[in-house]
């Protein structure tokens, strides 16, 4: 007699490959924002626009060259000067995100990155979304933080404020706020902080607790 059986062969995936896809798509994600803001750089501090100076000379230099390849045959020279300009223009727009990418990331982003991290519990962190956007340093030594943080939520924000201040080194300023151009963008966190961590004050310590 043949019997039927109905198996369910679909299996979730490992946790593992889930956890790749999200750190895939943060550093997606994260690339995106850092290539605007090193455009923002470009026009915020208008000296840093000579890593495109450099940039574009080498890019001319590299284009008025291409015809002259030593040892390519004769009978190639039409091809080969197409194959020589789409490297030049492959490795040049390689080149040029990298560049802009480099000027969008705060000084010490990957510190502050791994650092925080080690603030949240391993499920705040499960399908977040968390990278430092902007970190700028005042000077009366105020640090303005803003980070990107979906997934994440700002009441989680504050509930972890004395292990953030551990970590991070520092004492708070101000309450957390939201960013964004208004102030409401519910992913972005914005920190004011300064140098040197202080312990939450407590109130005054009753008879039975001394």
């Amino acid at each position: 007699m043949n019997q039927n059986h109905n198996t369910d062969t679909t299996h979730p995936p490992p946790a593992h490959t889930t956890q790749q896809g999200i750190d895939r798509k943060r550093r997606q994600l994260e690339n995106c924002f850092r290539i605007g803001l090193g455009i923002e750089q470009l026009f915020v501090a208008p000296w840093k626009n000579v890593f495109l100076v450099l940039f574009l000379a080498a890019f001319g230099l590299a284009w008025f060259k291409r015809g002259f390849v030593p040892g390519f045959p004769s009978f190639f020279e039409p091809i080969g000067k197409y194959i020589v300009s789409a490297v030049i223009i492959s490795v040049s727009s390689v080149f040029l995100l990298g560049i802009l990418i480099l000027l969008g990331t705060p000084w010490k982003a990957r510190a502050d990155l791994e650092s925080i991290r080690m603030a949240f519990t391993a499920a705040d962190l499960t399908n977040a979304r968390l990278f430092l956007m902007r970190s700028k340093r005042s000077k009366n030594g105020v640090l303005r933080r803003e980070w990107y943080c979906k997934g994440i939520s700002k009441s989680r924000f504050e509930a972890r404020q004395e292990e953030i201040s551990d970590v991070l080194d520092c004492h708070w300023l101000q309450p957390i706020q939201y960013g964004g151009k208004n102030g409401n963008n519910r992913k972005r966190i914005v920190m004011y902080t300064a140098s040197g961590y202080k312990p939450a004050e407590r109130g005054a310590l009753h008879d039975d607790e001394l």
